[in-house]
């Protein structure tokens, strides 16, 4: 397992384990992990705002990026 570890550390890559030929778990460096989980927060609040806009609801331009410059500096400071 610690080569595992080692080789996703050192690649940034994940390794995909198997059982019985089929995949079962994925091992990815905890920083990617974040990185990605950050990247789909984003992307699924994309598609609630553009539902959003196709009913007419939402805020502005300037409060939802005060909100998300918000959320960003929240983030890197936890």
């Amino acid at each position: 397992m610690a080569t595992f570890i080692k080789q996703v550390q050192d690649t940034k890559r994940p390794v995909v384990i198997t059982q019985n030929g089929k995949s079962v778990s994925v091992l990815i460096d905890a920083n990617e992990f974040e990185a990605m989980q950050e990247k789909i927060d984003l992307l699924s609040d994309i598609l609630t705002s553009l539902g959003q806009q196709g009913k007419g609801v939402g805020i502005s331009h300037e409060d939802a990026k005060d909100k998300v410059l918000k959320r960003i500096l929240k983030r890197r400071t936890a």
